[in-house]
C-alpha cells in the first residue's frame, strides 16, 4: 500500500466531500469516483477497506485520522491500523450485546451466568441454546432471580474503557503505531456510534433472529473468523486441529486471508469449519493450561490416530448432511452429534449459508469454489451481522426506535451518549 501524502490528498476529499453533500448519498461508487474525483483507480481500492464497491465519508475521515505521528504523510501501516481498530472498536460493542440479552445496556445476574458459560464452560453443555432465550427464560434455568448488576451504568463504560487499552496495546503490538490522543477520540466516537445503531439492529435473542455470533462459543467463533494461516502442527493463542495423520506432524487446514489477491479453495473453507465444531484438544485432558502440543505429545500414537479420525468423520460431513439432521424425523441423531460439537448442527448450517450467499457458483458440497480475502470480510461480516451498520441511523429519528429498543434508549440518554436526532 503507497503512502498518502495529506497536504496533496486533500484536493480528492473536497471534491468528495461536495459529491456527498449535492447528491444526498453517503457513499460513492467505483463508477462515480473514478469520473468525478480521480481516475486513480489503485487510490479507490485503497480507500474501499471494507470492499464493498464504494467509498463511504467514513472511509475517506479514516485517512484524516490515521496519520499517529502527525507528519503529514498516511503510512499503509498507519493506514490498516485505525481501520482495523474501528473495526475492533465496533465488534467491542457488538461483543457487550452477545451476552446482554433484552438489549438494555446492562448485564443482569443471568446474562453473567450465560456469559460465564459461554466463555469457559465446557463446550459440550453449552450449545448456543441458551443465547436464544430470553432473561425471563434464563432465570428459569438458572433458577435464580433476576437483578441488574450495574445499578449506576457504570458496568458498560468500564467494559468500553478496558477494550480501549486493549486497542492501544493492540496497535503497537501488530502495527507498530503508537495511537495519539485525536485516535483515541475516534475510538470513543465509534463506540457510541455502534451503540446508537443498535438502536436499529436485528437481534432480539429470544425472536430468534440475533446474529450467528451471538450463541457460538468463543472458540467456534475465533476459529470461523480468523483470518491467519493455520496449520496442523501450531496455532500460537489457537488451538490447532489434529488434521494429520502422524502426531505434530504439520499439514496446512487453510492458507492466510490477511491481503489482497489471497484465497482459500473449498478444502480449506471446509477444513475451517471442521476444526470450529471439533473440540480441540480433547475436553477430559485438559486437567492443566498445557498447550495441545504437550497435551498430544501425551498421547500414545493409537490415542492420537483415533483422535485424528474423529476429527476426519466431522470433516467429511455435507452440507446435506447437515441440513437432513435438522429435520424433526432425525433429532436424536442431531441430538447425539452436539453431544461431540462445539456447534449446533443450526450454528453449522447458518455458516454454510454465508459462505454459500458469498461464493456465488454451486453449493458448498462442490469442490470447485474458492474464497477470496474480499469475500471471506463479507463473510465474517455475516457472522457477525454487521452487513449495512453503516447505513443504519441515516434518516433516522426517534419515533423509528422500535419497542424492543426502548431501553436502551433510555439508557443512552442517562449516560449522555445519545445522538441528537433521536432527542426529544
Amino acid at each position: 500500500m503507497v503512502d498518502i501524502n495529506l497536504s496533496s490528498f486533500q484536493k480528492h476529499i473536497d471534491v468528495f466531500k461536495n459529491l456527498i453533500k449535492t447528491s444526498g448519498e453517503t457513499s460513492i461508487d467505483s463508477q462515480t469516483f473514478q469520473e468525478k474525483v480521480t481516475k486513480d483507480r489503485s487510490i479507490f481500492e485503497m480507500l474501499d477497506q471494507n470492499w464493498d464497491g464504494k467509498i463511504s465519508e467514513d472511509e475517506i475521515n479514516t485517512v484524516l485520522e490515521s496519520d499517529s505521528n502527525n507528519d503529514g504523510i498516511v503510512t499503509g501501516k498507519e493506514l490498516a491500523c485505525m481501520n482495523q481498530m474501528k473495526f475492533f472498536a465496533k465488534r467491542t460493542v457488538d461483543k457487550w450485546f452477545t451476552l446482554d440479552v433484552n438489549r438494555d445496556g446492562h448485564w443482569s445476574n443471568v446474562e453473567e451466568k450465560l456469559g460465564d458459560h459461554r466463555m469457559w464452560g465446557d463446550a459440550s453443555t453449552y450449545t448456543g441454546l441458551d443465547a436464544a432465550m430470553s432473561n425471563e427464560q434464563l432465570a428459569q434455568l438458572y433458577e435464580i432471580k433476576e437483578t441488574i448488576n450495574d445499578p449506576n451504568n457504570e458496568q458498560l463504560e468500564q467494559w468500553l474503557n478496558g477494550w480501549l487499552e486493549d486497542l492501544k496495546q493492540t496497535a503497537k503490538d501488530q502495527y507498530g503505531v503508537e495511537l495519539n490522543d485525536k485516535q483515541i477520540i475516534v475510538l470513543k466516537k465509534e463506540y457510541i456510534k455502534q451503540l446508537n445503531t443498535w438502536l436499529f439492529k436485528n437481534g432480539d435473542n429470544a425472536s430468534g433472529d440475533a446474529p450467528l455470533y451471538n450463541s457460538l462459543n468463543c472458540t467456534a467463533y475465533t476459529r470461523l473468523i480468523t483470518t491467519e494461516q493455520t496449520v496442523s502442527c501450531c496455532g500460537g493463542d489457537i488451538v490447532p486441529p489434529p488434521a494429520s495423520p502422524v502426531k505434530n506432524a504439520c499439514s496446512p487446514v487453510f492458507s492466510s486471508l490477511e491481503y489482497d489477491g489471497a484465497s482459500n479453495n473449498a478444502e480449506e473453507v471446509k477444513n475451517r469449519l471442521a476444526w470450529a465444531m471439533f473440540k480441540t484438544p480433547p475436553a477430559e485432558l485438559l486437567s492443566t493450561d498445557e498447550d495441545a502440543m504437550t497435551v498430544w505429545d501425551n498421547m500414545t500414537d493409537e490415542q492420537y490416530s483415533e483422535y485424528h479420525q474423529q476429527y476426519l468423520t466431522m470433516r467429511n460431513m455435507t452440507a446435506n448432511d447437515f441440513r437432513e439432521l435438522l429435520k424433526p424425523e432425525n433429532e436424536q441423531q442431531r441430538v447425539d452429534f452436539e453431544k461431540n460439537s462445539s456447534m449446533t448442527v443450526q450454528q453449522i448450517v447458518d455458516y454454510i449459508d454465508i459462505v454459500e450467499q458469498q461464493i456465488g457458483v454451486g453449493n458448498f458440497d462442490n469442490e470447485d469454489w474458492s474464497v477470496n480475502a474480499e469475500q471471506y470480510s463479507k463473510i465474517i461480516l455475516g457472522v457477525n451481522g454487521t452487513v449495512g451498520d453503516e447505513d443504519k441511523l441515516q434518516g433516522k429519528t426517534r419515533a423509528d426506535i422500535p419497542e424492543n429498543r426502548q431501553n436502551l434508549l433510555r439508557f443512552l440518554e442517562e449516560k449522555g451518549w445519545l445522538y441528537e436526532q433521536f432527542k426529544p
